[in-house]
């Protein structure tokens, strides 16, 4: 564990008192230095996260009142009774530090025993893009990018907290409102409203968000959302996290009833993913193989996405990703619900889409040290001279929306 001392120290002055407006000065700091997250809890010092690194970003510790003051600032009086309540608090919130400048943090706010003090808050900001960003930013596989808006089935982005889920599914759902040639009507149901797509123009309605369980307005539950969606002829829809089986039972119902539909969930691995999903949903009602058969119907792709440290700065992002074809589909669709997210993990292997090729393929490419491709792809460096690796599976897509071409670049 890295000691507090070996951690640089930002000059960032914080004066008694700490209020609103020094909270969008210190937001407006993180941006800048392109921090992904800023950590405000009672009785600590406020921290950033820069390139993977928690780092100590203030000359003094913020006492419990005036934690207590940002959220009952951000999110209304009644938000410490919640947290007390042990109900976390899941917002969205913009600073305008700058005449026509709109930066957005998603908020996770937290009751949690801090320092001796039972009755902590831990606040986590996450620092979001101004906009959605272009496809061509993240370098994502040809495979992924060409089956990821299908004309009807379920696609699954999976990975650990702050793996980027959020960030590669909105370079998708821009790519699609920008893709003049198939317009297509899009619609997101999230907790909070992460990436804004205003502005960017299309010949299909306007993109529309509602938000899940907020302080203002939207709908109560994840289980509405998926109602919703049924009734309102959509193309294309994003139910930003799998988190019980009725919302993986909505999302299961809306692919298999004619809707690209996309969602996220917490899972390391594509078979573990799949393994996870179908846990869910037969916890609230139905059996295991029951649930499997219909996710195995519903299912399109899944993809498994971490991001790991670069060499010289900043983080890349590896990538496993499967392609569930008829064939697949028929190949495993007898098989007990363990044995298909054996056989689907082993899909992934033999395709050379794995986290390890991944990861292989960015240590040969000299951009991570072999230490971090063992750690983050969970191999060892002997199981990894044993991958067979196929550049080409890698090569990047290219969405060139001025003109509607697409094109493969093999670099």
């Amino acid at each position: 564990m890295t000691d507090v001392k070996e951690l640089p120290v930002l000059p960032l002055s914080v004066l008694p008192g700490f209020g609103k407006l020094d909270l969008d000065a210190i937001l407006w700091a993180a941006y800048r230095l392109s921090a992904s997250d800023v950590n405000i809890q009672s009785e600590d010092f406020i921290y950033f996260m820069l390139s993977g690194v928690q780092t100590r970003a203030t000359n003094r510790t913020l006492q419990q009142f005036e934690v207590e003051f940002i959220v009952t600032t951000l999110y209304g009086s009644n938000a410490t009774a919640m947290l007390s309540q042990g109900k976390p608090i899941d917002m969205r919130y913009e600073i305008r530090p700058v005449r026509g400048e709109r930066i957005g943090f998603r908020i996770n706010m937290l009751p949690a025993r801090i320092d001796g003090n039972d009755a902590g808050i831990a606040n986590t900001f996450r620092v979001l893009p101004k906009n959605p960003p272009h496809i061509d930013d993240l370098k994502v596989p040809c495979e992924i990018v060409e089956n990821a808006l299908p004309r009807n089935g379920l696609v699954v982005v999976a990975g650990v907290t702050s793996s980027g889920k959020s960030t590669l599914i909105a370079s998708l759902i821009r790519m699609a409102i920008e893709n003049k040639a198939d317009p297509r009507k899009i619609a997101t149901y999230e907790s909070p409203i992460e990436f804004i797509f205003d502005g960017i123009p299309t010949l299909a309605p306007k993109i529309s968000q509602t938000e899940i369980g907020g302080n203002a307005g939207g709908l109560r539950n994840w289980h509405e959302a998926t109602e919703t969606a049924m009734r309102r002829a959509l193309s294309i829809v994003l139910i930003g996290e799998c988190r019980d089986g009725q919302t993986i039972d909505g999302c299961i119902s809306m692919a298999l009833t004619g809707h690209c539909t996309l969602t996220t969930v917490h899972a390391n691995r594509v078979g573990v993913a799949f393994r996870r999903m179908v846990a869910m949903a037969a916890k609230d009602g139905g059996g295991n193989e029951s649930v499997a058969e219909r996710l195995l119907g519903s299912l399109h792709m899944i993809v498994v996405q971490t991001l790991c440290p670069k060499i010289g700065g900043g983080r890349i992002a590896l990538r496993e990703w499967l392609v569930i074809t008829r064939t697949l589909q028929d190949q495993v669709f007898a098989m007990s619900f363990a044995d298909i997210s054996a056989a689907l993990q082993e899909e992934v292997n033999k395709n050379g889409t794995s986290l390890g090729h991944s990861a292989l393929k960015a240590y040969k490419d000299g951009l991570i040290t072999l230490q971090n491709a063992c750690a983050y792809s969970g191999m060892s460096e002997k199981e990894l001279e044993k991958l067979e690796l196929n550049d080409s599976v890698f090569n990047a897509f290219i969405f060139e929306s001025q003109t509607d071409r697409r094109k493969i670049s093999c670099h």
